[in-house]
């Protein structure tokens, strides 16, 4: 009986330390004026410490989008205690992937924001906006990396039961 219950604490204990190594990707629009004119997709499990994201998942703005790999500056970050309440910095200097529109973003939760927007290396526009809400939250169910500690808990889990069945044998 015991040896059934250490068995099934030792999976459960693994199980529990695996699935904490899902991403989750958080979606927020990009608001003007009281209208959505785009949105970013981030994965919360690339933030560092201190909160900090190098990138996005998805970014489009005024129909078009712009891939991470290209921004010349990708700065988000989300508060590291709960990086689910949504970004609270945002500083993006990103051309489109078509290369008709370079956009100059900076939010930050505490003071305000902007955006300048290019269009062939002309001023376009000037304009505030807002970030809304989290409006999804996705786990990645796809095949993860398993982390050192749920290594180390499933290579202990296993030499647990090497040693309780030579136990049992003797």
């Amino acid at each position: 009986m015991l040896k059934k219950f250490l068995s099934v604490l030792c999976l459960a204990s693994t199980l529990v330390f695996s699935a904490a190594s899902n991403a989750t990707l958080i979606s927020q629009e990009i608001i003007f004026g009281g209208a959505v004119e785009g949105s970013i997709v981030y994965d919360t499990a690339l933030a560092d410490d201190f909160g900090f994201i190098n990138g996005w998942e998805s970014f489009d703005f005024l129909g078009l989008t712009f891939d991470s790999a290209d921004a010349f500056v990708a700065d988000l970050e989300v508060d590291p205690t709960d990086p689910l309440l949504g970004l609270t910095f945002l500083f993006i200097d990103a051309t489109d992937t078509l290369g008709i529109l370079d956009v100059f973003m900076e939010w930050d939760a505490g003071f305000g924001d902007f955006t300048a927007t290019f269009v062939t290396g002309e001023l376009f526009d000037f304009v505030p906006f807002e970030l809304g809400a989290v409006t999804e939250v996705v786990v990645n169910n796809g095949p993860v990396d398993v982390p050192e500690p749920s290594a180390a808990v499933l290579m202990l889990a296993g030499l647990l039961l090497v040693a309780c069945r030579k136990k049992a044998k003797r």
